[in-house]
């Protein structure tokens, strides 16, 4: 195995060499400009620029008093450009270029001027924040409630005890490749609910989320399935790539049904059953009653020990 690794190191090396002296990759060059949410521009801004020419090499700066900054390289069609300051939050993004436009060695435009927004830290609260890693569904056919502060199915099949999902699942199981589920996720209450969120195409920051859970618009059920067999393939309900959800749960009304408290909470991702019995979701629950839902990632409301650190959540 050591003679193995040895001779791929070797090889990457032998390649990268063959190509720096016998190909020389088109210069890049892109002007970046780093502006807040209301459009001014934000100086100071650290940026690391990220070519690739059989490895990375990566320059960095800071903008002016302008917001920009001119990052020079030479690559393949393709950069990274992140911007990092005190008091936002990180943004980046993959810029490509059109192989097929190569002018003088350079590609085009030459330079590629390219924009960045910074969205600003407002106020990040702590949250009990968790990631679930397929968690085994305890019985099919019936619900089955999940505490959210907890992180546990409710009684008698964990620790839990206030409802705050409920999950009912059904499922044919034949074996590993061939199954398919089907699941329902109510509340306990009649004005909790889901809503689904998607984030904007324009987004470029870590931060993806709204500031404020939304007053309205929550649904009371959603339905997720999955169908997995050889002869028919897989087939899904699920959008990983743009499925994110807010939610409202522990909703209490007065007489005529107007909300007097109520918990908000987020969740990154899909929620995914599995054929093999499992459900995996990422959850933000914020305990103070705001709609607030900028989490704290320092500020966990969750312990970890050192065996259960792969639950923990560090994205806001």
């Amino acid at each position: 195995m050591r003679k193995l690794i040895l001779f791929i190191s070797l090889l990457i090396g032998t390649l990268s060499v063959l190509i720096s002296e016998s190909y020389a990759l088109p210069s890049i060059k892109i002007v970046v400009k780093v502006l807040d949410e209301s459009g001014a521009p934000i100086s100071d801004t650290k940026i690391e620029a990220t070519f690739y020419t059989g490895e990375q090499v990566t320059v960095n700066g800071k903008t002016d008093s302008n917001g920009i900054y001119i990052a020079k390289g030479e690559g393949l069609n393709f950069a990274t450009i992140s911007a990092t300051k005190e008091g936002y939050y990180y943004s980046g993004k993959v810029y490509n270029f059109d192989a097929n436009k190569v002018s003088h060695d350079q590609y085009q435009p030459f330079p590629k001027e390219i924009t960045l927004v910074l969205t600003k830290v407002r106020n990040p609260v702590p949250m009990y924040a968790f990631d679930t890693d397929f968690i085994k569904i305890p019985e099919f056919g019936k619900p089955i409630g999940f505490d959210l502060e907890k992180r546990d199915w409710v009684v008698p099949y964990g620790k839990g005890v206030i409802s705050d999902f409920i999950f009912t699942a059904e499922r044919k199981y034949i074996d590993f490749n061939n199954g398919e589920i089907s699941m329902i996720l109510t509340f306990s209450n009649p004005k909790d609910g889901i809503i689904n969120y998607n984030v904007p195409e324009t987004n470029q920051s870590i931060y993806i989320w709204p500031f404020e859970a939304p007053l309205d618009g929550y649904l009371n059920k959603i339905n997720k399935w999955v169908s997995s067999y050889e002869d028919k393939g897989f087939k899904s309900n699920l959008d990983k790539d743009k499925s994110n959800y807010i939610f409202r749960i522990r909703t209490q009304t007065d007489s005529k049904g107007n909300i007097i408290s109520t918990k908000y909470g987020k969740i990154r991702g899909e929620i995914i059953p599995t054929t093999s019995g499992k459900i995996c979701f990422t959850y933000y629950f914020n305990p103070d009653g705001t709609r607030n839902l900028e989490f704290d990632t320092k500020k966990n409301l969750f312990k970890f020990s050192y065996n259960d650190s792969e639950h923990n959540v560090n994205r806001p």
